[in-house]
């Protein structure tokens, strides 16, 4: 059965006769009757009764004139739904963030402005790491990515810089270490026990800590390390002087009072933070969002 079928059915049911109707909707009366023939077949029922004066509707064929307007309604109201839809003017918008990183001012900006602009538009904001956003973005499971250390190498995806960050040592508060005046250098810290991240869930960051570690002829001990998930609990965990961890700057912001920051001298650490979308997938939500993120 096609939407077409119903709305030569209707015209039928409204001009009473399908010579009338053939004329109206501009339609050959065989090629109307052959509709009909074809509608009837389809349903398995018989929808008119034919008389020389023009046709009337069986019990099924008044039925279907209910049924088929509400259709028909429904048919409109969804093409445009999907009209509204392909605009970027609804529909769910799935954005990951990288840990630690949902704080940023452009991405609370540019939510407000999609939510003026669309309203109707649902966010949903995930935080992971990098490795399983750009994942999920290639499944097609998220829309955005809010990610840090990615290969430049990889063209399935485009991004954008958002924010660049410098790593620096989280040390707890009232330990000799933070009260030490002047620059650290890796050396100062070879004995103090490091939060760090498995290396399997951020190889970039891991790397880049262990050969700053290497360029000063100093090891990073495996045994004098705790693993964690990510950066808030490391920062979390240097809070409560389990330890000292390598976190960005910017935390800063956040743990001033519970931490104290030292910036290490021969620690040349700086990581971009990129705004990353499929570089295939066309899409016009996200393009919306992104025409609102802050320049």
């Amino acid at each position: 059965m096609e939407l077409k079928q119903l709305k030569y059915f209707l015209a039928v049911c409204r001009y009473g006769s399908i010579a009338h109707a053939s004329q109206e909707i501009h339609i050959a009366q065989p090629a109307l009757s052959r509709q009909i023939s074809s509608l009837e077949d389809a349903l398995g029922e018989t929808l008119f009764i034919r008389g020389p004066k023009g046709v009337a509707l069986t019990r099924a064929g008044d039925e279907l004139k209910l049924r088929a307007e509400d259709i028909l309604a429904r048919s409109t109201a969804l093409s445009s739904q999907l009209k509204i839809a392909s605009s970027g003017l609804t529909g769910r918008l799935r954005i990951g963030v990288l840990p630690g990183f949902s704080w940023l001012p452009s991405l609370a900006q540019a939510i407000a402005s999609l939510r003026k602009t669309a309203p109707n538009v649902e966010v949903l904001v995930e935080s992971m790491f990098s490795a399983e956003q750009l994942t999920r973005l290639s499944r097609h499971e998220l829309d955005l990515g809010i990610v840090g250390w990615r290969s430049p190498f990889n063209a399935d995806f485009i991004g954008q810089k958002i924010h660049s960050d410098r790593m620096v040592l989280a040390v707890p508060m009232r330990t000799a270490l933070a009260k030490r005046r002047g620059k650290l250098r890796l050396k100062d810290i070879a004995q103090q026990r490091l939060i760090m991240f498995p290396r399997e869930r951020s190889p970039a960051h891991h790397d880049a800590i262990s050969d700053a570690f290497s360029a000063a002829d100093l090891a990073l001990s495996a045994q004098s390390q705790i693993l964690v998930a990510d950066v808030a609990t490391a920062a979390g965990m240097v809070a409560a002087g389990v330890g000292c961890a390598f976190v960005p700057a910017s935390f800063k912001e956040q743990w001033a009072g519970s931490i104290a920051f030292k910036p290490i001298d021969d620690l040349e650490v700086v990581f971009n933070i990129e705004i990353v979308r499929h570089a295939r997938t066309e899409d016009s939500l996200v393009d919306r969002f992104l025409r609102g993120w802050p320049r």
